[in-house]
C-alpha cells in the first residue's frame, strides 16, 4: 500500500480576476526521501577538505515526468578543497551524480514516454571572505 503525500496532490488553476477555480490539475506527488552525510576535515588552519554523500528518491509519478521536470532519484558524491589565501577562502569542488534510469511508460504518460536518467558531474568554484 502506497502512502499518499500531504503536499501537491492537486493544484488548482485560479482565474486571477475572479478568484474562481478554472481547473484542478492532479499531480499525485509522492514524498521525497533524502539522506545526506558529509563533513569537513581541517588539514591546517588554512586548508580544509570537504566531502559529502547523498541519496534521494524520486518524488513525482510517471504521469507528470517531462523533459522540464526530470526527477529520477539516485546518489551523488562530492569532494573539494578550501584554501585560505590572502584573507580569502577559495573553494574548489567536484560532484559525481549517479541518477537511476527511470522508465516512463506510455499508458500513464503518452506525451513523454521513454527512459530518463540523471547522470553527470558538476564543478564548483567559490570565493568568500574569512569573516
Amino acid at each position: 500500500m502506497r502512502r499518499e503525500s500531504a503536499a501537491f496532490q492537486t493544484i488548482n488553476v485560479v482565474i486571477r480576476e475572479t478568484g474562481q477555480i478554472r481547473d484542478a490539475v492532479k499531480l499525485d506527488a509522492r514524498d521525497v526521501r533524502s539522506v545526506r552525510a558529509g563533513g569537513i576535515y581541517s588539514v591546517t588552519d588554512s586548508t580544509k577538505l570537504h566531502f559529502d554523500w547523498a541519496y534521494t528518491t524520486n518524488g513525482f509519478p510517471q504521469s507528470t515526468i517531462n523533459p522540464g521536470l526530470i526527477n529520477v532519484g539516485g546518489m551523488d558524491v562530492s569532494g573539494g578543497i578550501g584554501k585560505r589565501i590572502f584573507g580569502r577562502w577559495i573553494n574548489v569542488g567536484v560532484a559525481g551524480i549517479f541518477g537511476r534510469t527511470r522508465p516512463v511508460d506510455p499508458v500513464p504518460n503518452p506525451l513523454f514516454e521513454g527512459g530518463y536518467s540523471g547522470n553527470g558531474f558538476m564543478i564548483g568554484i567559490g570565493l568568500r571572505s574569512s569573516k
